[in-house]
């Protein structure tokens, strides 16, 4: 059964497997997202299985998009938002050490 699920999903057949009355325009994302999940999970590699901390938050998000489906992120805007410098906030050197870093390397070489 997982095996044939596994390739059903590798060809694009899920929808084959689903019962079509479970199935209508509005939960398609959610059945694919679902059905991912669930590859993922039936995975031979146990590297590769999500762990089920993993699969509740995944669950969990989509519950919470279904619940507010006005919320459809725009993939372009993410990346153009998280791409470009604010004025909002001001970001640092990476290079510098936190005050607290500091205090601990500092407190290492200096043995009490």
């Amino acid at each position: 059964m997982a095996t044939y699920f596994i390739s059903s999903m590798n060809e694009n057949r899920l929808f084959e497997l689903i019962e079509d009355r479970l199935v209508d325009e509005k939960n398609v994302e959610e059945l694919c997202v679902v059905a991912k999940v669930a590859k993922r999970c039936l995975s031979l590699k146990g590297e590769e299985r999500p762990t089920m901390e993993e699969v509740a938050m995944e669950l969990q998000n989509l519950k919470r998009l279904r619940k507010q489906p006005w919320v459809q992120p725009i993939e372009e805007e993410s990346v153009s938002l998280l791409s470009e410098p604010s004025e909002f906030y001001h970001v640092g050197d990476t290079s510098e050490q936190s005050s607290l870093q500091r205090d601990i390397i500092l407190s290492m070489n200096f043995p009490r």
